[in-house]
Protein backbone atom coordinates (compact mmCIF):
# COMPACT_ATOMS: atom_id res chain seq x y z
CA UNK A 1 0.00 0.00 0.00
CA UNK A 2 3.28 2.37 0.63
CA UNK A 3 4.78 1.90 -2.29
CA UNK A 4 1.40 2.45 -4.52
CA UNK A 5 0.85 5.89 -2.83
CA UNK A 6 4.39 6.91 -3.43
CA UNK A 7 4.28 5.66 -7.06
CA UNK A 8 1.39 8.11 -7.23
CA UNK A 9 2.76 10.63 -5.43
CA UNK A 10 6.31 10.23 -7.89
CA UNK A 11 4.07 10.08 -10.98
CA UNK A 12 3.15 13.87 -10.11
CA UNK A 13 6.55 15.12 -10.30
CA UNK A 14 8.21 16.28 -13.02
CA UNK A 15 10.54 14.45 -15.44
CA UNK A 16 13.92 15.19 -16.64
CA UNK A 17 13.79 16.78 -19.67
CA UNK A 18 15.22 15.60 -23.41
CA UNK A 19 16.26 18.25 -25.30
CA UNK A 20 17.73 18.37 -28.76
CA UNK A 21 21.53 17.51 -28.25
CA UNK A 22 24.68 18.24 -30.48
CA UNK A 23 27.83 17.32 -29.21
CA UNK A 24 30.58 20.34 -30.33
CA UNK A 25 33.24 18.79 -28.84
CA UNK A 26 35.00 17.51 -31.87
CA UNK A 27 37.48 19.82 -31.71
CA UNK A 28 38.99 18.69 -28.28
CA UNK A 29 39.07 15.49 -29.69
CA UNK A 30 43.05 14.67 -29.44
CA UNK A 31 43.32 12.04 -32.54
CA UNK A 32 46.81 12.23 -32.92
CA UNK A 33 49.45 13.30 -30.07
CA UNK A 34 51.14 16.92 -31.38
CA UNK A 35 54.15 17.52 -29.34
CA UNK A 36 54.68 21.07 -31.11
CA UNK A 37 52.19 23.16 -28.72
CA UNK A 38 53.78 25.70 -26.88
CA UNK A 39 52.17 27.71 -24.02
CA UNK A 40 54.27 30.81 -23.29
CA UNK A 41 52.45 33.39 -25.22
CA UNK A 42 49.42 32.15 -22.78
CA UNK A 43 51.55 32.87 -19.38
CA UNK A 44 52.64 35.83 -20.22
CA UNK A 45 49.58 37.05 -21.35
CA UNK A 46 48.44 36.24 -17.90
CA UNK A 47 51.08 37.25 -16.59
CA UNK A 48 50.49 40.90 -18.07
CA UNK A 49 47.03 40.97 -17.31
CA UNK A 50 47.72 39.86 -13.63
CA UNK A 51 50.88 42.23 -12.82
CA UNK A 52 48.62 45.25 -11.69
CA UNK A 53 46.83 43.41 -9.26
CA UNK A 54 49.82 41.68 -7.71
CA UNK A 55 51.67 45.26 -7.86
CA UNK A 56 48.48 46.42 -5.63
CA UNK A 57 48.63 43.64 -3.56
CA UNK A 58 52.27 43.27 -2.82
CA UNK A 59 52.07 46.81 -1.88
CA UNK A 60 48.93 46.38 0.32
CA UNK A 61 50.71 43.57 1.99
CA UNK A 62 54.49 44.75 2.34
CA UNK A 63 53.93 48.66 2.47
CA UNK A 64 56.27 48.61 -0.49
CA UNK A 65 56.05 52.30 -1.51
CA UNK A 66 56.17 53.69 2.40
CA UNK A 67 59.36 51.27 3.15
CA UNK A 68 61.53 51.68 -0.28
CA UNK A 69 60.89 48.51 -1.29
CA UNK A 70 61.58 48.62 -5.16
CA UNK A 71 59.49 46.07 -7.18
CA UNK A 72 61.42 44.55 -9.98
CA UNK A 73 60.09 44.69 -13.55
CA UNK A 74 61.62 41.60 -14.30
CA UNK A 75 62.74 38.71 -12.28
CA UNK A 76 66.09 39.04 -13.52
CA UNK A 77 66.74 42.94 -12.20
CA UNK A 78 67.07 41.55 -8.72
CA UNK A 79 70.58 42.15 -6.86
CA UNK A 80 71.78 40.56 -4.71
CA UNK A 81 71.42 41.10 -0.81
CA UNK A 82 68.97 43.87 -1.30
CA UNK A 83 65.29 43.35 -0.78
CA UNK A 84 63.07 43.98 -3.32
CA UNK A 85 60.19 42.56 -4.95
CA UNK A 86 59.56 40.20 -8.03
CA UNK A 87 56.51 39.13 -10.23
CA UNK A 88 56.11 36.11 -12.66
CA UNK A 89 54.50 33.11 -13.44
CA UNK A 90 55.36 29.62 -11.14
CA UNK A 91 57.12 26.97 -12.85
CA UNK A 92 56.94 23.60 -10.85
CA UNK A 93 59.60 21.21 -11.48
CA UNK A 94 58.79 17.61 -10.77
CA UNK A 95 61.30 15.00 -11.33
CA UNK A 96 58.41 12.26 -11.82
CA UNK A 97 56.30 14.81 -14.06
CA UNK A 98 55.36 12.66 -17.56
CA UNK A 99 58.15 13.49 -20.08
CA UNK A 100 57.50 14.07 -24.29
CA UNK A 101 60.12 11.53 -25.00
CA UNK A 102 58.42 9.12 -22.90
CA UNK A 103 55.06 9.66 -24.29
CA UNK A 104 57.03 9.15 -27.63
CA UNK A 105 58.77 5.80 -26.59
CA UNK A 106 55.46 4.42 -24.98
CA UNK A 107 53.62 5.25 -28.60
CA UNK A 108 56.96 3.59 -30.59
CA UNK A 109 56.63 0.54 -28.20
CA UNK A 110 60.72 1.05 -27.52
CA UNK A 111 60.85 0.70 -23.75
CA UNK A 112 58.47 -0.56 -21.37
CA UNK A 113 57.69 2.91 -18.53
CA UNK A 114 56.82 2.16 -15.11
CA UNK A 115 53.48 3.69 -14.07
CA UNK A 116 53.64 6.59 -11.41
CA UNK A 117 50.59 6.35 -8.73
CA UNK A 118 51.43 10.69 -8.65
CA UNK A 119 53.32 12.94 -10.13
CA UNK A 120 54.80 15.27 -7.34
CA UNK A 121 57.31 14.76 -4.80
CA UNK A 122 59.76 15.41 -1.92
CA UNK A 123 62.29 16.48 -4.69
CA UNK A 124 59.80 19.21 -6.12
CA UNK A 125 61.30 22.66 -6.61
CA UNK A 126 59.77 25.60 -7.91
CA UNK A 127 60.94 28.64 -10.21
CA UNK A 128 59.90 32.07 -10.66
CA UNK A 129 59.84 33.00 -14.68
CA UNK A 130 58.80 35.69 -16.66
CA UNK A 131 59.96 37.13 -20.28
CA UNK A 132 63.25 37.93 -19.25
CA UNK A 133 64.37 34.20 -17.77
CA UNK A 134 64.13 32.12 -14.64
CA UNK A 135 65.16 32.47 -11.01
CA UNK A 136 64.85 29.35 -8.60
CA UNK A 137 62.48 29.93 -5.24
CA UNK A 138 64.19 29.18 -2.24
CA UNK A 139 62.99 29.67 1.31
CA UNK A 140 59.61 30.08 3.38
CA UNK A 141 57.86 28.88 -0.25
CA UNK A 142 59.62 25.60 0.35
CA UNK A 143 56.37 24.98 2.58
CA UNK A 144 53.97 25.51 -0.16
CA UNK A 145 55.16 23.82 -3.08
CA UNK A 146 52.60 21.65 -2.86
CA UNK A 147 49.77 23.90 -2.99
CA UNK A 148 51.49 25.63 -5.74
CA UNK A 149 51.39 24.41 -9.42
CA UNK A 150 52.71 25.55 -12.85
CA UNK A 151 50.92 28.55 -13.89
CA UNK A 152 50.12 30.95 -11.13
CA UNK A 153 51.25 34.33 -10.97
CA UNK A 154 52.93 35.35 -7.70
CA UNK A 155 54.83 38.23 -6.30
CA UNK A 156 57.79 37.17 -3.91
CA UNK A 157 59.49 39.60 -1.53
CA UNK A 158 62.74 38.41 -0.62
CA UNK A 159 66.67 39.11 -1.87
CA UNK A 160 68.70 37.04 -4.54
CA UNK A 161 71.58 35.14 -3.14
CA UNK A 162 75.14 34.42 -4.26
CA UNK A 163 74.28 31.09 -5.85
CA UNK A 164 71.63 32.86 -7.88
CA UNK A 165 68.16 31.76 -6.02
CA UNK A 166 65.96 33.99 -5.16
CA UNK A 167 65.11 33.35 -1.15
CA UNK A 168 61.36 34.46 -0.59
CA UNK A 169 60.50 36.00 2.91
CA UNK A 170 56.73 36.44 2.05
CA UNK A 171 54.95 35.95 -1.20
CA UNK A 172 50.91 36.94 -2.35
CA UNK A 173 49.01 35.73 -4.72
CA UNK A 174 46.66 37.74 -7.19
CA UNK A 175 43.06 36.38 -5.66
CA UNK A 176 40.21 36.30 -7.15
CA UNK A 177 38.37 39.56 -8.57
CA UNK A 178 34.69 40.73 -7.62
CA UNK A 179 32.14 37.91 -8.18
CA UNK A 180 28.74 38.66 -9.23
CA UNK A 181 25.90 37.37 -6.49
CA UNK A 182 24.64 34.14 -8.00
CA UNK A 183 20.94 33.95 -7.45
CA UNK A 184 19.61 31.09 -5.90
CA UNK A 185 19.12 27.64 -7.81
CA UNK A 186 16.24 26.56 -6.10
CA UNK A 187 14.08 30.06 -7.47
CA UNK A 188 13.81 27.01 -10.37
CA UNK A 189 11.18 25.68 -8.44
CA UNK A 190 9.37 28.77 -7.62
CA UNK A 191 9.62 30.04 -11.47
CA UNK A 192 7.93 29.32 -14.80
CA UNK A 193 12.08 28.98 -16.70
CA UNK A 194 12.39 26.68 -18.97
CA UNK A 195 15.89 26.83 -18.22
CA UNK A 196 18.12 23.74 -18.60
CA UNK A 197 21.34 22.93 -16.32
CA UNK A 198 24.16 21.20 -16.25
CA UNK A 199 25.56 18.76 -13.16
CA UNK A 200 29.21 19.09 -12.63
CA UNK A 201 29.73 16.69 -9.46
CA UNK A 202 33.60 15.39 -8.40
CA UNK A 203 34.78 13.33 -5.67
CA UNK A 204 32.70 10.10 -6.06
CA UNK A 205 35.34 8.46 -5.01
CA UNK A 206 34.52 4.71 -6.09
CA UNK A 207 35.77 2.05 -4.35
CA UNK A 208 36.14 3.90 -1.14
CA UNK A 209 35.38 1.59 1.59
CA UNK A 210 33.31 3.82 3.57
CA UNK A 211 29.68 3.29 3.98
CA UNK A 212 29.11 6.89 4.40
CA UNK A 213 30.39 7.06 0.86
CA UNK A 214 27.86 4.80 -0.29
CA UNK A 215 24.95 7.16 1.32
CA UNK A 216 25.99 10.21 -0.38
CA UNK A 217 26.03 8.55 -3.51
CA UNK A 218 22.53 7.00 -3.19
CA UNK A 219 21.58 10.77 -2.23
CA UNK A 220 22.97 11.98 -5.41
CA UNK A 221 20.93 9.04 -7.57
CA UNK A 222 18.24 9.87 -5.82
CA UNK A 223 18.57 13.86 -6.69
CA UNK A 224 19.66 13.69 -10.52
CA UNK A 225 16.81 11.27 -10.90
CA UNK A 226 13.99 13.17 -9.07
CA UNK A 227 13.20 10.61 -6.66
CA UNK A 228 13.87 12.37 -3.47
CA UNK A 229 9.97 13.00 -2.26
CA UNK A 230 10.23 17.04 -2.73
CA UNK A 231 8.98 18.59 -5.08
CA UNK A 232 10.99 21.64 -5.47
CA UNK A 233 14.01 18.95 -5.68
CA UNK A 234 12.61 17.32 -8.30
CA UNK A 235 11.51 20.23 -10.62
CA UNK A 236 14.92 21.21 -10.27
CA UNK A 237 16.08 17.90 -11.14
CA UNK A 238 14.26 18.06 -14.06
CA UNK A 239 15.69 20.73 -15.36
CA UNK A 240 19.27 18.88 -15.15
CA UNK A 241 19.77 17.52 -18.94
CA UNK A 242 23.88 16.66 -18.65
CA UNK A 243 26.02 15.32 -16.20
CA UNK A 244 29.72 16.23 -16.37
CA UNK A 245 32.20 14.06 -13.66
CA UNK A 246 34.57 16.11 -12.84
CA UNK A 247 37.56 14.54 -11.58
CA UNK A 248 38.19 12.03 -8.52
CA UNK A 249 35.92 9.66 -9.48
CA UNK A 250 38.01 6.46 -8.06
CA UNK A 251 39.34 6.32 -5.13
CA UNK A 252 43.04 5.98 -4.58
CA UNK A 253 42.24 3.16 -2.40
CA UNK A 254 40.83 1.19 -4.68
CA UNK A 255 43.86 2.40 -7.51
CA UNK A 256 46.02 0.44 -5.30
CA UNK A 257 43.77 -3.09 -5.35
CA UNK A 258 43.72 -2.96 -9.02
CA UNK A 259 47.50 -2.76 -9.73
CA UNK A 260 48.04 -4.98 -7.58
CA UNK A 261 45.57 -7.07 -9.04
Amino acid sequence: FFFEINKKIMENFPRNQQPKYISHSKRFVVERPKYSAQFFHVYMKRSQTLRPELEKAANQKWNCSNLGIPIRSKVLDSKEGETCVVIGEVYKEMSQKPCVLDDLSKELSLSPLIPQHKYTSANDSLILEDESGRIVLKGVIDSSISTLITGISVACLGSSTASGEFKVEDFVLSGIPNQSPLHSILSVSNSNSNDNYLAIISGLNFGKNNSTSLLELSLLNDFLTGYLNEEKYSKLASSIVRVVIAGNTFSSQSSGNNNNN
